[in-house]
């Protein structure tokens, strides 16, 4: 049995957290819903755990589950009929913001949800897989989806 320290991502959050390895992936979500420096409590069964794009099995064991010391575990959480999606500030140090919202929004939904949320007024891109998305599309008809990361830009205009 070893113990040791992983980090777990929720917006631009990163909390320590002491797991180990004979903990299955419920147990570790237990423990997350515990941690105080989360603003609100996050019950296991609205929690997805990921670390790149590979979501963790409750049943599973962590050491199952390949998860190994100083790994960075993103947190998402589920609400229903609604997606948890980040976004990544490019121009701005790749701060991350977490957005809640329902995979049928359009894409102006979504930046005025994160301007409201931010407090950004300026013009700006998003880009996902490395497209730049029209406000007039759906998340779902870019396949954005639970956890996806979509990249902001501020527009530039101009040029040679």
């Amino acid at each position: 049995m070893i113990r040791y320290t992983v980090f777990i991502l929720f917006g631009t959050v990163r909390l320590p957290i002491e797991i180990c390895s004979e903990d299955t992936i419920y147990q570790v979500k237990q423990q997350i819903e515990k941690l105080e420096n989360l603003v609100f409590k996050i019950k296991p069964k609205d929690q997805v755990l990921m670390l790149g794009q590979k979501e963790f099995q409750d049943n599973l064991k962590v050491s199952e589950s390949k998860i190994y010391s100083k790994d960075k575990i993103r947190l998402i959480q589920k609400v229903e009929g609604k997606i948890q999606i980040f976004i990544i500030e490019v121009d701005r140090g790749n701060k991350s913001t977490a957005i809640i919202i329902e995979p049928s929004a359009t894409v102006l939904d979504l930046r005025k949800q994160y301007c409201n949320k931010t407090g950004l007024e300026e013009e700006l891109r998003f880009s996902f897989k490395g497209h730049e998305l029209e406000n007039k599309h759906t998340l779902e008809h870019y396949e954005i989806q639970g956890g996806s990361t979509i990249h902001l830009f501020a527009r530039v205009y101009g040029g040679l």
